[in-house]
């Protein structure tokens, strides 16, 4: 078999067996919890992924064109909205409150089609005192699901507000620690700081896309070496700033995330695979320089992607700075844990003769042919 062919069809075997396990996104919900008065229901508000509804409700594709449309989800509003009741309970004090939820809209999201749904409590809540949440959605089918949920509350003339990711759970799981004066930075912001530390590892630990972009920075330098440890230092350092700027900017609404941003992702990984052959190729393409230079301009582009997480959650103003500083952190732990993987992987296969043609060559068509399949699912194009 001629090897260049034989290097093509490992590569898109890799892909075969890959792409189904890179393709899943995360799965996240967003809660709000607000209260105007003392004297009047909680209101709150909750919206899901398409997806996830798809999954959950196996009679929602009706016709399985893996296509839904309104008329899809309107036949099957009255069964999610029990669904959420039996998923979501809050609880003042000792007692329950009931939540009857009710369909508001279809909104587009950078994640994707999310439905909206709201509901108030059957009476007024004493936000001063133990407030609870039990949340149960998605448990039993994705264990990776999580629920960024944020409060508001302003029972007298006292502003209350926080925000925190929480794991689907059949415990009641207290919010009320979170739920301080939004200058009492000493439980509040360590909470929050921790709670979006956690969230911002989860994120890029499941974002496929940001990962394989990470593995295209490191895949070509040979890490046994001290020079190329610096330019892996460099080539890292010009990423996390390129994404660190705009994550910062879009969620404190200083710039917007276009719906280019998710293909443009993809396109990312495409074009620093490609320049990963071009340098095995041709050594004045070598230069640490240049590989920052790609790094950071395609690192605004991630950090707009990052963003997605944050800017959906509405977050309360007086957590926001907490939970970006957490959300930050937490990317960054993420990606160093990744590099680190890498690295293993690394100095466990450097030495095999053929590490270069198919780890490193291979593994580069493969990304590519992946980054481009992604492109053009974003586009819409395959459907």
């Amino acid at each position: 078999m001629n090897p260049a062919f034989r290097q093509i069809l490992l590569s898109l075997l890799v892909v075969f067996f890959s792409a189904p396990t890179w393709a899943h996104k995360a799965s996240d919900a967003y809660v709000l919890l607000t209260q105007s008065d003392a004297q009047t229901p909680v209101q709150a508000q909750l919206a899901i992924a398409l997806r996830d509804l798809d999954r959950a409700f196996d009679t929602l594709d009706a016709n399985n064109d893996r296509a839904l449309n309104f008329t899809e989800i309107k036949a099957s509003l009255p069964e999610i909205e029990r669904w959420v009741g039996q998923g979501i309970e809050l609880r003042c004090g000792t007692s329950t409150s009931p939540l009857a939820w009710r369909y508001e809209a279809l909104e587009q999201r950078s994640d994707g089609v999310f439905v909206r749904l709201s509901a108030n409590t059957s009476a007024p809540c004493d936000t001063s005192k133990s407030v609870s949440l039990r949340y149960t959605l998605m448990q039993e089918i994705d264990a990776d699901h999580r629920a960024i949920v944020s409060f508001k509350w302003q029972p007298q003339t006292t502003d209350t507000q926080g925000s925190s990711a929480i794991k689907p759970s059949e415990q009641w799981q207290d919010i009320a620690d979170l739920a301080k004066p939004a200058g009492d930075v000493s439980s509040t912001a360590l909470s929050t700081l921790g709670s979006f530390i956690v969230l911002g590892m989860e994120h890029i630990g499941s974002g496929a896309d940001h990962i394989a972009f990470i593995i295209c920075l490191v895949l070509t330098l040979a890490l046994t070496l001290a020079r190329e440890w610096k330019a892996l230092l460099i080539t890292v350092t010009a990423f996390t700033l390129g994404h660190s700027v705009t994550l910062i900017s879009a969620t404190l609404g200083w710039v917007g995330s276009p719906s280019w941003v998710e293909p443009v992702i993809a396109l990312s990984i495409a074009i620093a695979a490609a320049f990963n052959l071009v340098k095995q190729r041709f050594e004045k393409f070598q230069s640490p320089l240049i590989s920052a230079a790609i790094a950071s301009l395609f690192g605004l582009v991630h950090g707009l992607g990052f963003s997605g997480a944050m800017t959906e959650a509405q977050l309360p103003e007086g957590s926001l700075l907490w939970a970006l500083a957490g959300f930050n952190i937490g990317v960054e732990l993420g990606q160093l844990l990744i590099i680190a993987a890498w690295s293993l992987i690394y100095l466990a296969l450097h030495r095999w003769a053929g590490y270069q043609r198919w780890i490193v060559q291979g593994g580069s068509i493969a990304l590519i042919i992946l980054a481009l399949y992604w492109f053009f699912e974003r586009l819409g194009v395959l459907g």
